[in-house]
């Protein structure tokens, strides 16, 4: 047996030494006593000086069968050849570094992390200034749990040739991104002062009135109304299990799905919430503002239809319409599409179909946008016209990630989280009262059930 095989089956002895104290204490459900906790801290460190002699030793080993340099892969240098210090290796001008596969890679990747050999494609060498001969470097920083706990160098730079895209249903979109109003949060509870504006038949400020006065006159004093509102960040999370032999095997293209799943998942939920929340431990949504004005039905209208009475009705009731988009459930498009005003010599379209890519239809100027998470036609909320700037959308912790190889590890799994800290709300207190008219106005207007 050679020397670095030898030293590998004395680091795996001490290994499973380890793991015998850990899983007697799990057996038992305790910690770690004082005893075991020494000798568990003796035998780490004791593995650890093996990997290191393991380490060095195999920087000499390269040309056993099998290796990269046999394979024609990495060329050798030697450490005394004279110029030899900006050697470049073959697999460098690779886009795949020397591997035939992404199975090969992320199995050369999975062996350095778990303290077995280290392959010269993923570590590169180079001699020490002081000439003590071949050292190894890591080339990128991190580690399994984004933490300095174990394999404190982490994983290593992705070649490029492997593709990571693979085939998903992903989420429409969310016609709120971009268009509410974002507040940082540097602590996770904000609170914000607002002017109480719930009327305007006396005053459009809040209670603030001004006069015309005489040259000896005198104006009565007014004073402004003020409220709060106030930002709770609440944590949405979520966790995956993958086993370590889906890592091995396609660890690239599962990062990929799980993240872009979890990515359209957040997505996802931040509309529902945007739209019907209910403010307990969430967003609250704008069907369930006390700001929301909801615009009665037609006399005699028949069941689960929208009629051209119903949206110009809403568009008279959104306070900054020159703002608002409109969204619907997909199943209005076919009323919404052929919807028109009459006239006595014809009429037009209240819906425009967009001729440009990219581009929303629009439905009396303003965009209009679909969504499942708009209720069934004839159902409240099935359309509506939203101003989202007077939505408050407070961010604590944006999108975060962590993974551990230890959550289950005797299940053979590793754990991926992610999570945010975020809080919304409509920041009106209540509908808008005109100075002349009955009709309250809202930056959220929805339609009566039909």
């Amino acid at each position: 047996m050679g020397k670095v095989a030898e030293l590998k089956q004395r680091r795996g002895q001490v290994f499973d030494q380890r793991k015998a104290i850990v899983d007697k204490a799990e057996a038992e459900d305790r910690d770690l006593t004082e005893a075991e906790q020494k000798s568990f801290d003796e035998l780490g460190a004791k593995q650890e000086d093996l990997s290191a002699r393991i380490q060095r030793l195999e920087g000499f080993d390269e040309e056993e069968p099998g290796s990269p340099v046999a394979a024609g892969i990495v060329r050798k240098t030697s450490p005394d050849a004279p110029g030899q210090g900006g050697v470049k290796e073959r697999y460098e001008d690779d886009p795949k570094r020397g591997f035939p596969s992404q199975a090969a890679y992320f199995g050369a990747v999975l062996d350095a992390g778990m303290g077995r050999k280290v392959d010269p494609r993923i570590r590169g060498l180079w001699r020490s200034a002081s000439g003590g001969g071949w050292e190894t470097y890591r080339q990128t920083a991190g580690s399994d749990e984004h933490s300095g706990a174990s394999d404190p160098y982490g994983g290593f730079m992705v070649p490029k040739g492997f593709s990571d895209q693979g085939l998903m249903i992903r989420f429409e979109g969310d016609p709120s991104e971009g268009r509410t109003r974002m507040i940082p949060m540097d602590t996770p509870k904000l609170g914000l002062w607002k002017r109480v504006d719930t009327t305007h038949a006396t005053s459009v400020a809040g209670g603030i009135i001004v006069y015309r006065r005489s040259e000896t006159g005198t104006v009565t004093a007014a004073r402004a109304q003020l409220g709060e509102v106030e930002l709770k960040a609440e944590s949405l999370m979520g966790v995956s299990y993958a086993t370590q032999e889906l890592l091995s095997d396609s660890p690239r293209s599962w990062m990929a799905m799980i993240q872009g799943s979890y990515s359209d998942a957040f997505a996802s939920r931040h509309l529902q919430e945007v739209i019907r929340g209910t403010g307990a431990g969430q967003f609250l949504g704008f069907i369930n503002s006390p700001c929301l004005v909801t615009v009665n039905k037609e006399s005699g209208q028949v069941a689960d239809t929208l009629v051209v009475q119903n949206i110009l009705k809403m568009r008279s009731r959104v306070w900054g319409y020159g703002n608002a988009v409109w969204m619907a459930n997909p199943d209005a498009y076919p009323q919404l599409a052929t919807m028109f005003i009459s006239t006595n010599t014809g009429g037009w379209p209240v819906y425009q179909t967009s001729v440009v890519d990219d581009r929303p239809d629009t439905l009396l100027g303003r965009p209009i946008f679909y969504s499942d998470h708009m209720s069934s036609i004839g159902d409240l909320g099935d359309i509506a016209c939203c101003n989202f700037g007077e939505y408050l959308e407070g961010e604590y912790q944006p999108m975060q990630q962590a993974e551990s190889m230890h959550v289950r590890f005797v299940e053979h799994e590793g754990a991926f989280k992610f999570w945010k800290r975020n809080d919304g709300r409509p920041w009106w207190g209540a509908a808008l009262t005109p100075k002349n008219g009955s009709n309250t106005r809202s930056p959220f207007v929805t339609l009566q059930a039909r």
